[in-house]
């Protein structure tokens, strides 16, 4: 569905003719209109009926799937430069909502390809007779801010578009029967087709959450009527089936074979279903499965090119963005007023992340995380000098920390540098840079690594970690001039690939290297002059594992030889409860987020199936390497 919103009856007059819509006379309170595929509210002119009318209507026709949009359309005023490129009837997207009684600011995201130029709209609680207190450049309305506000329960930052048509401009001429529906029309056409544009291409291109069919519904619940189960079995259980359909497993079989092994017991209470339901439980996920496959788009992508949208701290400047932007940038107050909206679509968002450059304060350097690993170093700490990854894969513990898709960088790298001399003062540092990132991948727009080498070149007691996907060999021409300057940088200096079977690549870490390009790169790091490290973490668990992972350490050594490598690491999938608990509202579509982990203290896991998983891939890798050369994740001990 895709609905329009108006102030005003003239201004909706021309969406009502264009688009026949009909007028729903059971509703009383304010103006719908209604034909199949669109709705048009007509609010009221002000900040208190916007919020209000749209509450209410969305409230009673909520939004019903993930392809809605919602589109502003109306006139505004505006204040620019009597000579300058902006007339009377201009249309603009708006980027930015600015609150005149409170000083809030709004920030829909422009996930989406468009032509439309871009405008900041100030919303007034009452009608502006001056203009004199306005910036250059922006727009004026009554409505903007409400109707975000009021819509962000219901729609995503990403899925609502403010269309903005200027009807008068101070010290412009302007025709006094001019009318909105008049100023309006010439831009029916472009609005529209853009919004029929995207509303298909999100229709063609969300993938549906698969539910149970009919057959596994009745199944089901004939395992629940032999099963006494608690609320939270109910829950696991429930789970359980919905992991097997994401993971494409024979769930009618399964059920109908679980149901025949019940046959005769009598089962009383939770005590006694519990067991059965951890063998259902080890059933499904030892059901094996072919590997899935990419699947190829099958419609033109309307997603932006990564940072075709930026946003700048104020107290960044224009210095800092010299040579690094090839688009002007959004100006913001502070970093967080994007990246910590509420309601974000962070999947969404990963498609098509914007740009938002900030500088970071309070502490910077951070002790290493229990579920890291320190490789036996007794001062194991981590920064991030970047917040978020270009990369977008299913099981990245991102996607349950930080309540945004878009990447943050921090431009104020000396500041790191200050606080990490006063720390090397104390102690030598073993320190993680590329965490909540992958530095590497960004290298040519933003030469992080290249800092942080230089850096430690004239601080031997520091040793850094940089691990990455990227598979970028060229970036290692310019980083090898800084070796060859300070030999002493092969010890301080870790590059760190993680490295997975190739068919998990194609279909789980989106946007990503191939197995063969991080191999290459590694190997050309390795000429280089620098220690390269292989993670094989994290392990996933997925049907034919043993293969995979065999295949796997096969293939990798005889790309490379073992004694080129300074380590390697062997790590599962395991992930802060909570963080996996904000995965799974994101990532209801991902096999991985789904599977039914273990808790423990916090963490979530596989279990007995960990240990098996981490010894098989350990006694694989002794063909190639000497155990101290294999670093094992013992559970942060």
């Amino acid at each position: 569905m895709i609905t329009f919103i108006t102030a005003l009856y003239p201004e909706a007059k021309g969406l009502i003719q264009r688009l026949s819509l009909k007028k729903n006379s059971e509703e009383t309170l304010y103006q719908l209109f209604e034909g199949e595929e669109f709705r048009l509210v007509i609010t009221g002119s002000g900040m208190i009926s916007a919020a209000a009318v749209t509450a209410r209507h969305f409230a009673k026709y909520p939004s019903s799937s993930g392809h809605d949009i919602v589109i502003n359309f109306g006139i505004a005023g505006g204040c620019f430069s009597r000579d300058g490129d902006t007339h009377i009837g201009d249309l603009f997207l708006v980027s930015k909502i600015t609150e005149q009684p409170t000083g809030r600011t709004f920030y829909p995201d422009l996930l989406y390809r468009h032509s439309f130029r871009l405008g900041e709209v100030i919303t007034s609680a009452t009608v502006c007779h001056d203009f004199s207190m306005l910036a250059d450049g922006t727009l004026i309305d009554m409505e903007a801010s409400a109707l975000y506000q009021a819509l962000l329960p219901h729609v995503s930052p990403d899925r609502m578009f403010f269309f903005k048509v200027i009807s008068d401009i101070p010290g412009q001429p302007q025709e006094s029967s001019v009318q909105p529906d008049l100023l309006l029309a010439p831009h029916l056409d472009t609005v529209l087709s853009f919004a029929k544009q995207l509303h298909d291409f999100l229709c063609n291109t969300l993938a549906a959450v698969p539910s149970l069919s009919l057959e596994e519904l009745s199944l089901s619940a004939a395992v629940k009527e032999r099963l006494p189960m608690t609320e939270a079995m109910c829950k696991d259980y429930e789970r359980l089936l919905f992991y097997a359909k994401l993971d494409n497993k024979p769930l009618s079989k399964l059920l109908k074979v679980f149901l025949t092994s019940l046959d005769g017991l009598s089962i009383r209470g939770k005590k006694q279903a519990m067991p059965h339901l951890l063998r259902f439980r080890e059933q499904i996920i030892n059901e094996a499965v072919p590997p899935a496959k990419t699947q190829t788009p099958t419609t033109v992508s309307m997603y932006q090119p990564f940072f075709t949208t930026v946003y700048a701290e104020k107290e960044v400047g224009n210095n800092n963005l010299k040579n690094r932007l090839s688009s002007t940038p959004i100006w913001i107050d502070h970093y967080k007023d994007i990246f910590n909206r509420s309601h974000q679509d962070f999947a969404m968002q990963k498609k098509a992340p914007s740009l938002i450059l900030a500088k970071k304060t309070g502490t910077l350097l951070y002790k290493g995380a229990p579920v890291c690993q320190s490789f036996g170093n007794e001062h194991f700490y981590y920064t991030s000098c970047m917040m978020n990854c270009i990369y977008h894969c299913d099981y990245c513990y991102l996607q349950g920390m930080y309540p945004s898709g878009h990447v943050v960088v921090f431009v104020n790298l000396e500041d790191y540098f200050t606080e990490l001399e006063a720390l090397l003062k104390e102690h030598p540092v073993y320190l993680c840079v590329s965490y909540d990132t992958d530095l590497l991948a960004l290298e040519n727009t933003f030469s992080f690594v290249s800092r942080w080498l230089n850096f430690a070149a004239t601080h031997p007691d520091l040793t850094l970690e940089i691990r990455t996907k990227s598979g970028n060999p060229a970036v290692f021409e310019s980083l090898s001039a800084i070796y060859h300057n300070n030999r002493n940088l092969q010890k301080q200096i870790i590059f760190a690939w993680t490295i997975s079977p190739e068919h998990l690549c194609q279909t789980t870490e989106h946007g990503a290297a191939s197995l063969p390009l991080r191999l290459k790169a590694l190997t050309v790091a390795n000429r280089a002059g620098f220690s390269v490290r292989l993670c094989f973490d994290p392990m996933i668990f997925h049907g034919g594992w043993k293969e995979s992972y065999s295949t796997l350490v096969d293939s990798v050594f005889s790309s490379i030889s073992a004694a080129d490598l300074y380590d390697v690491s062997i790590g599962v999938f395991r992930i802060s409860t909570e963080y996996l608990k904000n995965m799974r509202k994101k990532r209801p579509d991902s096999a991985i987020v789904q599977y039914p982990y273990i808790t423990e203290n916090g963490v979530s896991h596989y279990g007995t199936l960990s240990e098996e998983m981490v010894q098989y891939l350990k006694e694989r890798l002794l063909h190639y390497l000497p155990e101290e050369k294999i670093f094992v994740w013992n559970g942060g001990e």
